[in-house]
């Protein structure tokens, strides 16, 4: 399905929405003010309003706009446990986050980025123009080990870049033809991401189901609101999952421990929460520290990606500078001898 709105626009219709909702107007009024303000474009609003009237809830229109389907999920959430207003300013804030550590990562990328790009052309300046003149010249020897590496330099970062790719369409393979829990539980390994990851997920989980457990509804009552989801959200696998655990007269905290992209102390704090009463708070509580740690860890690795490009850089300009002038020293010395 084409989206009819960029990121901006989503979250400038997310702002005006929720704001008019606070303030007390109807879904209809809002969009009716949000028509005659002509702050956003009009296709948005129109294909907000046919998502209403051709799906059965609020959800189906804003998976028409082009809302992600977790966004989808926490709206279909909202209508269960009645906060829409804080689920959307809940989606409005976290895009407001994603936008600042998308931000981040541009500054920290685009200055090494260009500097590649132009070590590139330096590269292709040696080996096609500068390196046959001075082999014609007997300047350099073809057998020595810098002029091979600078020969072959472009075919080695060829390769790279077709073992990332292959990397890149073996994983969207595999995200095509396994299901999301399959999917959830491999990333839920992958070295050094499995922590964000496990935070991001333990985040959206523990706020979902705080919100539930606060309505007052109990742990199976919460797993079967997650089976009416979308059967292509991992919210769904899980709870397929859970009822067949349910059935074998597990507890909701033992069938927490089973998923590794959930947080490990999350079935204590499930335990003790239920023990105490308070559930529901102690889990909203829980997401919003875990989305606090996370955005702190994103932020440090931003901050870590200039440094580690730089590297990279450095290193390709001392192997080329030491590939290139090295044998031409080592011949020049040799001539004076």
């Amino acid at each position: 399905m084409k989206k009819v709105a960029n990121t901006t626009q989503i979250r400038r219709f997310l702002f005006s929405l929720t704001l008019l909702l606070e303030n007390g107007f109807e879904l209809k009024e809002s969009l009716a003010i949000m028509r005659r303000s002509q702050q956003l474009p009009q296709r948005l609003l129109v294909r907000f309003e046919e998502g209403l009237v051709q799906g059965s809830s609020i959800a189906h229109a804003f998976k028409q706009l082009g809302c992600t389907n977790k966004e989808v999920t926490q709206i279909q959430f909202a209508l269960i446990h009645g906060n829409l207003v804080n689920t959307l300013q809940t989606l409005l804030s976290q895009r407001i986050q994603r936008e600042k550590q998308l931000t981040l990562f541009r500054k920290a990328s685009t200055y090494p980025a260009i500097l590649l790009i132009a070590i590139g052309f330096v590269l292709l300046i040696l080996r096609q123009y500068l390196l046959p003149q001075l082999l014609a010249a007997h300047l350099l020897v073809r057998d020595h080990w810098g002029v091979q590496f600078i020969l072959y330099l472009p075919f080695y970062l060829l390769g790279v870049g077709l073992i990332i790719s292959f990397l890149f369409g073996y994983y969207r393979y595999y995200v095509r033809v396994h299901s999301k829990l399959q999917h959830a539980r491999f990333l839920s390994r992958l070295p050094f991401f499995h922590v964000w990851y496990r935070l991001y997920q333990t985040s959206y989980f523990t706020l979902e189901w705080g919100n539930l457990y606060s309505q007052g509804l109990e742990s199976q009552q919460i797993v079967t609101c997650m089976s009416q989801l979308s059967s292509d959200t991992l919210m769904y696998e899980v709870a397929q999952e859970m009822e067949k655990g349910f059935a074998q007269g597990k507890s909701f905290a033992e069938l927490v421990k089973e998923y590794p992209f959930l947080a490990p102390e999350l079935p204590t704090i499930i335990y003790q929460g239920e023990l105490a009463g308070r559930l529901g708070e102690e889990l909203k509580l829980y997401s919003h520290l875990t989305l606090v740690r996370l955005s702190e860890k994103l932020e440090r690795g931003f901050y870590w990606i200039q440094p580690v490009l730089f590297l990279v850089v450095a290193g390709l300009v001392i192997s080329i500078y030491a590939a290139m002038f090295i044998p031409l020293y080592e011949n020049m010395g040799g001539a004076l001898v």
